[in-house]
C-alpha cells in the first residue's frame, strides 16, 4: 500500500487465471477494433518480461503492468472512461494519486498510461502521444484482390496455385501440432538467419514464444487457428481472435521457401468468415522492414495508438 492508498497484488500465474483476471480488469473499448487499444490477448501472448499486478484505489480494481523494474498503465481503468467515443478520462484525484504512486514505484521515474482509446486522454497531463499503428485489412478490397493496388497479391496466390495445385486452407486442428512445431523451428530459423540486430531478435523469442503458447493453449485463449496445407504437409499457420463483425491476426508462420503463404491465409480467411469485414494485423513494433511488409497487405485503415505520460505533482 503506498501513501496514496493504491495497493497492487501480482497476478496469478495459471493462464486461466490471468484471462479471467484481465476480462474483469480491462474495458470494453479494448475489444474494439477501431479503439487504438490493445486488445487483451496482447497480454498474455507477449508477456515476456511483463509482471501484471490487479491494483485498487478506493475499492475499484485496475491493471498494473512492470517491465524492467517500471511500472505502467497498459490501458485505463473501465470506471475511469467517461460514456460516448470521446472525452477526458474521470476521477481527476485517482490519476494524481495513480501519477504519485508510478512515480514511488519507479523511483522517481514517471509512469504513463498505454493503450489510450482514440478520442480520450486525461485533463491536465502532458497530451497523449501516438506510440504505435494497428493496420486493418477491409474485406471489400480484399475478396475480389481488385485493382492496381493488388497486383502483386494476385500473382502471388496465382503462382502458388499453379505450383501448388492441392494447397487448401483449414481450420486448426491438434493433429497439426508436430507439424506445427517443424514449421516453426524452420520459420524463425531463417528470420534469425536475416537479421542479427538485437530488437529484432527477442522480438522473434517473444513472437516464438507467443506460438507455442498459442499451440498448447488455443481453446482456453479462445484463439481461432488457421492453416495452409500442401498434400499432407503443413506449410503456413495464423492465429485469430474473432469480435463482432471483426478478428485480430496475432502471430503467423510460414514454410520460408514458398511466396503466396499469407496472400492465400488471408484470403481465405476472408472467404470463410462472411461476417468479418475486418482483419487487424497490428503494427510493426518500430521496425521498419515490419512497417514494409505491413504496407504491402494493402491495408485500408491505420489506426493510431496513443499513450499519456503521468508525470506526479499536476494540481
Amino acid at each position: 500500500m503506498t501513501e496514496t492508498g493504491i495497493s497492487r497484488t501480482r497476478l496469478p500465474d495459471p493462464l486461466p487465471g490471468r484471462l479471467e483476471t484481465l476480462d474483469r480488469l480491462l474495458p470494453p473499448k479494448t475489444r474494439t477494433l477501431f479503439s487504438g487499444t490493445h486488445h487483451p490477448l496482447s497480454f498474455l501472448l507477449f508477456d515476456r518480461g511483463i509482471d501484471l499486478w490487479e491494483a485498487r484505489w478506493e475499492n475499484r480494481p485496475f491493471l498494473v503492468a512492470e517491465a524492467g523494474g517500471h511500472s505502467f498503465l497498459p490501458a485505463p481503468p473501465y470506471w475511469t472512461l467517461p460514456s460516448g467515443n470521446s472525452g477526458g478520462l474521470e476521477h481527476s484525484r485517482f490519476w494524481k494519486e495513480c501519477a504519485r504512486s508510478l512515480a514511488s514505484w519507479n523511483n522517481g521515474v514517471p509512469g504513463r498510461l498505454d493503450g489510450l482509446p482514440m478520442g480520450f486522454g486525461i485533463p491536465g497531463y502532458p497530451p497523449p502521444r501516438r506510440s504505435e499503428v494497428d493496420y486493418l485489412l477491409d474485406r471489400t478490397g480484399w475478396i475480389p484482390l481488385g485493382g492496381r493496388s493488388f497486383r502483386a497479391m494476385r500473382w502471388e496466390r496465382n503462382r502458388l496455385f499453379r505450383l501448388r495445385p492441392d494447397v487448401r486452407a483449414v481450420p486448426w486442428d491438434n493433429t497439426f501440432f508436430s507439424d506445427a512445431i517443424i514449421l516453426l523451428e524452420r520459420f524463425f530459423a531463417n528470420r534469425r538467419e536475416r537479421s542479427k540486430d538485437p530488437y529484432i531478435l527477442a522480438l522473434l523469442d517473444d513472437q516464438r514464444a507467443a506460438h507455442e503458447k498459442a499451440l498448447s493453449h488455443s481453446d482456453t485463449l479462445g484463439l481461432e487457428g488457421w492453416t495452409l496445407v500442401s498434400g499432407h504437409r503443413l506449410i503456413g499457420i495464423e492465429w485469430y481472435a474473432r469480435g463482432s463483425g471483426d478478428a485480430v491476426c496475432f502471430l503467423e508462420a510460414r514454410d520460408p521457401d514458398i511466396t503466396g503463404i499469407p496472400v492465400f491465409l488471408t484470403l481465405s480467411y476472408f472467404e470463410a468468415h462472411p461476417d468479418c469485414r475486418w482483419i487487424n494485423i497490428q503494427g510493426s513494433a518500430g521496425v521498419p522492414s515490419l512497417e514494409r511488409a505491413k504496407s504491402l497487405d494493402c491495408p485500408a485503415l491505420a489506426v493510431p495508438v496513443h499513450s499519456q505520460d503521468l508525470p506526479p505533482g499536476v494540481p
